[in-house]
């Protein structure tokens, strides 16, 4: 037979404080730090699509703090709707950011690490999501640009977000190479 033990210790432990406790005189302190950072509007991300927001959690998009991880076979359209949603993220969400910008400088970013595609495969299809034109049909580099500075670039002082990639092998990167990199 065993007896359940619903009540803990007093003991000042460092164990013991290292747990949050509702009846401490702090909580509301932390319960005010979770109020203000679900109220800051830059902690969920808008993706553009409802369902997709719903999914993603009780504040409606990809919340701050929060690191997601799609894994899929290979050519499951992975990489072509991670970036539809990166350039959803940038096109729904320069409001969230921009007063964040200008106080900081810092630049919102996100930030898209392929472990499976190369840079020409992930450019060509962040041009035909953006463009909406292959970029292939381009016949100059003029056009390329023109295109690709009309739709993309043109909002670059409403809009600060940037989308950066960084390709690493998938056999070699670790968590702790992830948190450094974000860190970065």
């Amino acid at each position: 037979t065993s007896i359940m033990n619903f009540f803990r210790s007093t003991d000042q432990s460092s164990n013991i404080n290292a747990i949050m406790h509702t009846s401490d005189p702090t909580f509301i302190d932390y319960l005010y730090d979770t109020y203000e950072a679900i109220r800051n509007p830059a902690s969920a991300l808008q993706t553009g699509w409802t369902a997709m927001n719903s999914a993603l959690g009780p504040r409606g998009g990809f919340q701050n703090k929060n690191v997601y991880c799609y894994y899929a076979n290979t050519n499951s359209f992975k990489s072509a709707l991670l970036l539809h949603l990166a350039r959803m993220i940038k096109e729904y969400n320069a409001t969230k950011v921009i007063d964040e910008y200008k106080k900081t400088g810092k630049i919102p970013t996100i930030l898209f690490i392929e472990l499976e595609n190369d840079f020409d495969e992930d450019n060509e299809r962040l041009f035909k999501i953006v463009v909406k034109k292959d970029i292939g049909r381009c016949t100059s580099r003029e056009e390329l640009v023109s295109a690709w500075e009309h739709t993309f670039e043109a909002s670059k002082d409403e809009n600060p977000i940037d989308i950066s990639f960084l390709h690493m092998d998938s056999r070699s990167v670790s968590v702790d190479d992830i948190d450094k990199i974000i860190e970065m």
